[in-house]
């Protein structure tokens, strides 16, 4: 309780303070407005350096009204640290009591705890801190377990006896106990040898108390003895051996002298109400009474050294002579009652005392008490008028403590009065003590009235300056057009002040204004939405280039993503900095029978690694720490250099192992980590997908056409697929076309993804397999896996081979490219001549003709585009000429319009027009020509007609489809085009009819692939069968059918007329151009290979001219016609194929996304 007392008394004075501090304030400071606010920070303050009961009272006297919400906030938080704080220390307080009681009774390992507890809590305060530390010293040195010192520290040399501390019976009294030899840092440093021999030393000299210390500390530093000498452990019972001896000495010669055993004395003038203390303190004084001896003994030398530098020789004698009775191993006792007794010429005394001398000791003896009774009796006095009630009372117990070890030398009137003066002082400090709490609470309880009434004071002028910034808010709020938070702060002010005018009035005002904003933000939110909207619009016309595009926010999605997979793998942040440390790679590694021990903290110290070894677990299945390791290896991972350091340890009997567990690497037996099991759960739905192989492409040839047209009869004739009987374009429910191949069952996939498990992540562990750790289950998609964290990571890499294996994909582009080129030239000249037309009667006219042009007009070679082909298809009109006696009519058709008139003139047309193909091209208008007529006796008409044109043209279709590794798939685009493929007759009565059958015929493109990557990523074996089909014509074949019918009547027994119906109708068949190529290719990724192709060309040259004239070299021109043209296409089908590998395109589209998700 003392020591409580002293810890109470020393922060006592600093709440007071504050208290009083707080009290002489002005009221009118706490309603000031930013009082309140600064008042919460000094508390926070207070509370921040330690002065709980400070910043509580501080905290208690803000008015939370005046706050802020989130400075409410703030004192509520700081209220309850506070009051947690001041628990935690009022804890400390009692863990001291504790402490100190048990120190009482002699339990020091329960002291030490206690002390330890209260000296160790954060909220204590320091006066109790250093109380508890200093008993703890207390509480070892009286256990015979004393401070250890450290091998090879310096052990201060005792200067002479040390007395033993004094603290059993008044822990927190003076004086302080000695401390134990302190080690100062800078002192050599010595072994534990060092310190037996000192304690040796001073055995031998007599010192039992510095011996006994030392030969502890000795033990405690492992000192090894010689063959000769003897332990401390003997040592140490020799002197508790001579420390019993001289007390039962002590007792047996103060009966001798008469004195009765200090314990049988009780003081009789003892009030009541201190018996109970009395009694505890006599039932201590045999065990302390030695001690206490020691410690006057201490106090007699310094009084003889001060009265020897008085030169009171005499009195320093009988100092130094009572010193030496008390404590008959004090050597500087001794040394100086000898020099004493030769400086006033005194023989020593080899033994025994007279009466006299016997008298002198016991007079300076009582002397001594008395004064240490009067030092004590004034201290305490002197601490009840300062108000110290806890120094008074500890006070009080040293004086009784010197008068009850000191009885013997007083008599027992002297008893008495020194009693009745103890008595006496204890009440006056009760009295003191009791009057001053009084006054306490009194002034408490006034404080409590006036703090009642600032209190109703300040809520008052708090609810006036609250409702003034409150408004002040509101209109701040309304200003800035917040409506909603303004009509908030509003309802707070008619919350405080029901009848307040202002907000009263302005209410109504500032809600309109806030719907209103209401609907203007719900507009915005409509535009902005609608923006975003149609900007989501525009984006999706975009043609992506890259087979495969990430998100752009793809690097926050991947860091999300893999921190929840990491969660759900267990792989915490220190397990995986230790993996890390396990990928590090060793530039070198080098030993020669180098210990297993050794080589293990080498690799600590290299990595940084936190390794430990199982030992025990090693020894007992016979793997020695010093087994020699040799192994050199370079630039090497450091997992991997263990593993191989384990294996040759293990040496092939023993099956070594490590596990990563909290950031820490175990090393131990096999069976030994076995035990450590974890159950996870592992998502593998995406590897129990079966991938079908869509192998039912359509085919768009003219058989297949046919095909279906039969097949369809059951079904819907207009909806059969190219795939098979009713349905789509693609396939439907008669045939089928478009389905796929389906592969294993889901159940099938699990069963094979288990067995892989078990047969590759050590195998001989799990039960179904016969052993005792591993156990596999699937649960809708889920694996539930119990195996030892090593095992378990095999099986995450395992599994992440798995899916980077199945998540390769292909993206295969085929082009069917066409390149044509076409040249034509046409030059034709068509020259009539007619003579004797003015004298026919004489004979006929004679006339020339040269048609040599319609041979030579629009070459064609045949290849397919051709340009003369499409010019001689078109349909034109040819021209009307205008002769000397008629008009002719030019010819319909495609060539050069020229009519000859009858009678007695003719005249040449000369029009000329081509008409479009239907191949792409087409001369669009007339032939440019030049017609002309010449009238005379020699009348001449002539027609020139000239034609060059060129076109050269490329055509490409490039499907793409793309796939897993191993799959097979197509992708079609195509056009289906309805024709009249039959007629079926519908007789009826003296009618008939048709009824067509519509058919589908299709046409387009169509890539079946199936695509096998190479083990090396570089090659992607293709099968291939790439198909482009093009429907030419549908041909139109005319059909006519009849019947006879019996008429006369609608009885058909009745004969009549015979009627005959006839009808008729358009067959249509189809003409269609193929292009497919089936086919196996092995190409580079990236690279592209030309399946195959045709190359088709042609070129003719025509001339034509009138006999003998076109030999004429004048002539030659006039009479003969040329034309030429040349015709070249090329078809090439060609193949690239690119490997996916998501990996690869997530570094090539975020480069710095690996080292984003390694942080």
């Amino acid at each position: 309780m003392a020591a409580i007392a002293l810890a109470v008394a020393t922060t006592a004075p600093v709440l007071y303070g504050g208290l009083a501090a707080r009290a002489d304030e002005p009221a009118a400071v706490a309603v000031q407005p930013a009082a309140d606010a600064q008042m919460l920070t000094e508390g926070v303050e207070l509370f921040n350096r330690g002065q709980y009961e400070e910043a509580q009272l501080a905290l208690a006297r803000v008015n939370a009204a005046n706050l802020a919400q989130a400075d409410q906030a703030k004192l509520r938080k700081a209220m309850a640290d506070v009051e947690q704080a001041l628990a935690a220390r009022r804890n400390a307080r009692a863990e001291f009591e504790l402490g100190e009681q048990a120190l009482a009774r002699s339990q020091y390992d329960e002291a030490i705890k206690y002390y330890k507890s209260a000296a160790q809590n954060p909220f204590a305060d320091q006066a109790t801190r250093s109380k508890a530390q200093a008993q703890i010293l207390v509480a070892q040195v009286n256990s015979g377990n004393p401070p250890k010192v450290q091998a090879g520290a310096q052990p201060q040399p005792a200067a002479g006896p040390q007395p033993q501390p004094v603290a059993q019976v008044q822990p927190a009294a003076q004086p302080q106990p000695v401390a134990p030899p302190q080690t100062e840092p800078s002192a050599p440093p010595v072994n534990a040898r060092a310190l037996y021999k000192q304690a040796k030393s001073e055995y031998e000299r007599g010192d039992y108390t510095a011996a006994k210390l030392h030969f502890m500390q000795a033990r405690d530093a492992g000192v090894k003895t010689g063959l000769f000498e003897d332990s401390p452990d003997k040592y140490l019972k020799r002197i508790a051996a001579k420390e019993k001896a001289q007390q039962e000495a002590a007792v047996a010669t103060a009966s001798a002298g008469g004195q009765a055993p200090a314990t049988a004395v009780v003081p009789a003038a003892a009030p009541a109400g201190d018996v109970a203390e009395e009694m505890a303190t006599q039932a201590q004084l045999a065990r302390v009474r030695q001690q206490q001896q020691a410690y006057e003994a201490t106090l007699a030398i310094e009084q003889a050294r001060k009265a020897q530098a008085e030169n009171r020789y005499a009195d320093a004698l009988q100092l130094y002579v009572l010193a030496a009775k008390l404590d008959p191993n004090n050597q500087a006792a001794q040394a100086g009652r000898a020099e004493m007794e030769k400086l006033i010429g005194a023989a020593p005394r080899a033994g025994g005392t007279t009466l006299d001398d016997f008298a002198r000791q016991q007079q300076i003896r009582r002397e001594a008490a008395n004064y240490l009774i009067e030092t004590a009796v004034n201290a305490s006095e002197s601490a009840v008028k300062a108000g110290d009630f806890p120094k008074a009372r500890e006070e009080l117990v040293r004086a009784r403590v010197a008068r009850d070890t000191n009885a013997m030398v007083f008599s027992n009137a002297e008893l008495s009065a020194i009693n009745a003066r103890l008595a006496e002082l204890n009440r006056q400090i009760d009295q003191a003590e009791a009057a001053k709490q009084a006054a306490a609470d009194q002034a408490a309880q006034q404080q409590a009235l006036q703090a009642n009434l600032e209190r109703e004071q300040r809520a008052k002028l708090e609810q006036q300056r609250t409702v003034k910034v409150l408004i002040r808010n509101a209109k701040q709020l309304t200003s800035e057009g917040r409506y909603r938070q303004a009509l908030g702060v509003v309802d707070q002010i008619l919350s405080i002040d029901p009848n307040n005018d202002y907000a009263m009035g302005v209410r109504q005002l500032i809600q309109d204004h806030a719907y209103v904003q209401e609907q203007k933000g719900y507009r915005e939110q409509f535009d902005r939405s609608y923006v975003e909207v149609m900007n989501a619009a525009e984006e999706k016309k975009i043609p992506y280039s890259d087979v495969l595009s990430y998100p752009v926010n793809w690097p926050d999605i991947v860091e999300m993503r893999d921190a929840a997979v990491k969660e759900e793998r267990g792989q915490k942040p220190e397990e995986l900095a230790v993996q890390a440390q396990l990928d590090r790679r060793l530039p070198e590694i080098r030993f020669d029978a180098v210990a297993f021990a050794d080589v293990i903290d080498f690799l600590r110290d290299i990595t940084g690694s936190n390794i430990f070894v199982n030992w025990r677990a090693l020894e007992a299945a016979g793997v020695d720490r010093n087994a020699p390791v040799s192994a050199r290896l370079r630039d090497i991972k450091f997992s991997k250099a263990l593993s191989t350091i384990l294996q040759d340890v293990g040496g092939g009997q023993v099956k070594l192992g490590y596990t990563i567990s909290e950031g820490v690497i175990s090393i131990s037996t096999s069976e030994d980590l076995a035990r450590n099991t974890v159950t996870r759960v592992y998502d593998i739905r995406d590897l129990i997908v079966s991938i079908p192989d869509y192998d039912q492409a359509p085919d768009f040839s003219l058989t297949n056409v046919a095909s279906n047209s039969r097949r369809g009869e059951g079904g819907s004739r207009t909806g059969g697929g190219l795939g098979g009987g009713g349905g789509g374009l693609f396939g439907g429910g008669g045939g089928g076309g478009g389905g796929g191949t389906q592969g294993p069952t889901r159940q099938e996939l699990v069963t094979e993804i288990t067995k892989l498990i078990m047969e590759t992540v050590a195998p001989d562990t799990w039960r179904e397999a016969g052993g005792t750790i591993g156990a596999l289950r699937e649960l809708s998609g889920q694996l539930i896996v119990t195996q030892t964290p090593e095992n378990h990571r095999e099986l995450v890499n395992l599994l992440e081979q798995l899916r980077e294996t199945r998540a390769i994909q292909v993206n295969i582009e085929a082009r069917f490219l066409t390149v044509t080129r076409n040249y034509l030239e046409d030059i034709g000249v068509d020259v009539d001549f007619f003579f004797n037309i003015q004298n026919p009667n004489n004979f006929s006219p004679i006339s020339v003709s040269n048609n040599t042009s319609v041979f030579t007009r629009f070459p064609d070679t045949g290849v397919p585009g051709s340009i003369g082909a499409a010019a001689s298809s078109g349909g034109g009109a040819g021209g009307t000429g205008t002769g000397g006696g008629g008009t002719g009519t030019g010819g319909t058709g495609g060539g050069t319009g020229g009519g000859t008139g009858g009678g007695t003139g003719g005249g040449a047309g000369g029009g000329a027009a081509a008409g479009g193909g239907t191949d792409g091209f087409a001369i669009g208008g007339p032939v440019p020509g030049l017609p002309a007529t010449y009238l005379d006796n020699f009348q001449v008409n002539f027609l020139i007609r000239a034609t060059q044109a060129a076109q050269n043209q490329t055509f490409v279709t490039a499907p793409r489809v793309t796939l897993f590794n191993g799959q097979r798939a197509y992708v079609s685009v195509g056009t289906q085009r309805s024709y009249v493929s039959d007629l079926n007759p519908v007789v009826g009565t003296r009618s008939v009819a048709y009824d067509p059958t519509i058919d589908l015929v299709g046409s387009g493109t169509v890539l079946d692939v199936q695509a096998t990557v190479s083990a090396d990523r570089k090659y992607v074996t293709l099968n291939l069968r790439p198909q482009i089909t093009t429907v030419v014509a549908l041909r139109s074949f005319p059909t006519s059918g009849g019947t006879v019918v019996n008429g006369g009547g609608d009885d058909d027994t009745t004969t009549g007329d015979t009627t005959t119906t006839t009808g008729s109708g358009f067959i249509q068949q189809p003409e269609i151009q193929t292009v497919e190529i089936r086919t196996t290719v092995s190409v580079p990724d990236g690279g592209t290979i030309l399946l195959g192709g045709q190359t088709i060309a042609g070129e003719i040259q025509r001339e034509s001219g009138v006999p003998i004239l076109s030999k004429i070299p004048f002539l030659k021109r006039l009479t003969t016609n040329r034309s030429m043209a040349k015709d070249e296409s090329v078809l090439l089908v060609l193949v690239k194929p690119q490997i996916i590998i998501q990996r690869e395109q997530e570094a090539k589209q975020f480069p710095l996304l690996s080292s984003r998700v390694g942080q």
